[in-house]
């Protein structure tokens, strides 16, 4: 509003009244899809910062532990379909079975999960990461249901081959797996999504972060607008050069 009325005020006679207005800025607020504790936060209130420079790191011990894990059950799956010597017997299809019947348990378990988490989402109390999240666990129950359908079906057929397929079926889950485990890692350490400036940090070194809370917001480049209001009747005065 000040450099209106300095404009103003150099084009003529000065204006009887001024205009009233804001300034507003579209902020973007930076939250990492995982919770952890914060560990590094490079970056202050007021600082400039240029796109894809390092924001915050969440400690990820937990996320490289589930990625080690993951990695050590696709090394078993990829060895299960590299063994290809005998058939199933009796006793290891009901074993199968039974865990068919787990992992049905526990995809309806993720399907009703799913649901809650959707209705939260549409009343905006949790982030579309965390949705985002669920949506995949309940996609990966399913897919082990679906994985293990195909063992039992294939360990009823005497073709190697029909074996050898499941089995890969079963490793390309372990790599999904696996892919998911190393995006969560990833999700650990954010750099900004734009050229701009901090505007505010809202947690501390050592603080716990909750899944889906903002560390900081963001004012990038060109976000900022200005507002004013005049009465309708009011004529407008234009410089002349």
């Amino acid at each position: 509003m000040l450099l209106l009325g300095l404009a103003l005020a150099g084009c003529g006679p000065a204006p009887k009244s001024s205009w009233s207005g804001y300034v507003e800025g579209e902020y973007v607020y930076i939250a990492s899809p995982v919770g952890g504790t914060l560990d590094r936060l490079p970056v202050r209130r007021g600082d400039l910062v240029a796109l894809g420079a390092p924001l915050f790191t969440l400690d990820a011990e937990l996320e490289r532990a589930a990625r080690d894990e993951a990695r050590a059950r696709l090394t078993g799956a990829e060895a299960q379909a590299q063994d290809t010597t005998k058939g199933r017997r009796a006793d290891e299809i009901a074993v199968t079975q039974a865990q068919r019947a787990q992992a049905a348990a526990q995809a309806a378990l993720a399907q009703a999960e799913l649901t809650r988490q959707g209705e939260l989402y549409a009343t905006g109390f949790i982030s579309k990461a965390k949705l985002d999240d669920t949506r995949a666990s309940e996609a990966q129950a399913r897919a082990h249901v679906a994985e293990l359908d195909a063992a039992l079906a294939v360990a009823r057929l005497p073709a190697r081959k029909d074996e050898r397929v499941a089995a890969a079926a079963q490793a390309e889950a372990a790599r999904s797996a696996l892919r998911q485990s190393q995006w969560r890692e990833q999700q650990t350490a954010l750099s900004a999504p734009a050229t701009g400036q901090v505007a505010d940090t809202f947690f501390r070194i050592g603080e716990y972060v909750p899944a889906g809370q903002p560390v900081l917001s963001l004012l990038p480049d060109g976000q900022v607008k200005a507002r004013f209001y005049a009465a309708q009747s009011r004529s407008v005065h234009h410089c002349r050069p």
